[in-house]
């Protein structure tokens, strides 16, 4: 991983290469990904994304994969609904999922969005309201008296559902907390 940070892919090619388990084929793949990224290959980046979709089903990044998919190749992507809600199902209710490096949101977060580029717009709407709510739940938790991290999807998943005049009072209190936050100030205007 830290080498794959630092752009040296070869050497991460060649350290994994040596290694047989599924969590190297996992960095090995997402080394590719990040290096064709990196290079604006799209072909190759799509490639290494789907391998990690069909090599990973049960992984915590499916349902961010598979969004991504979706964004990329709708086609690609559709057959991947099922999976793709029956994994946040699996994963959100996991205890193990904050030391994974996610939040219920993030995952709910990633299936609305797999939605919104499939074409499902109103089964959308409706979870971008779920996503909303995972995401004050979430800002509950902070010890801020205006959560930052949490709110910046919170927001964005008010206007989506619809719950405009909610995602404008938190934009003014954002903006009045954090001035000098261009993407608060810009969502808000």
């Amino acid at each position: 991983a830290w080498r794959a940070e630092r752009g040296e892919f070869d050497a991460v090619e060649t350290l994994l290469a040596k290694l047989s388990t599924p969590e190297a084929r996992k960095a090995l793949l997402e080394a590719r990904r990040e290096r064709a990224r990196r290079q604006e290959d799209k072909p190759a980046s799509l490639a290494a994304l789907k391998e990690l979709i069909h090599s990973f089903p049960d992984d915590v990044a499916f349902s961010d994969w598979a969004s991504g998919l979706a964004q990329r190749d709708k086609d690609a992507a559709l057959p991947l609904r099922d999976e793709m809600r029956k994994s946040v199902e699996r994963w959100v209710g996991n205890p193990a999922l904050g030391e994974l490096g996610y939040d219920p949101g993030d995952l709910l977060y990633n299936q609305a969005s797999f939605l919104d580029a499939v074409g499902s717009t109103e089964e959308a709407k409706a979870l971008w309201s779920t996503v909303a709510d995972a995401f004050a739940a979430q800002a509950s938790l902070s010890p801020l008296a205006t959560p930052r991290a949490a709110n910046f999807g919170r927001g964005e998943a008010l206007l989506k559902a619809g719950r405009e005049d909610e995602a404008k009072a938190l934009y003014e209190q954002l903006v009045d907390a954090y001035p000098e936050e261009f993407t608060f100030n810009y969502e808000y205007a």
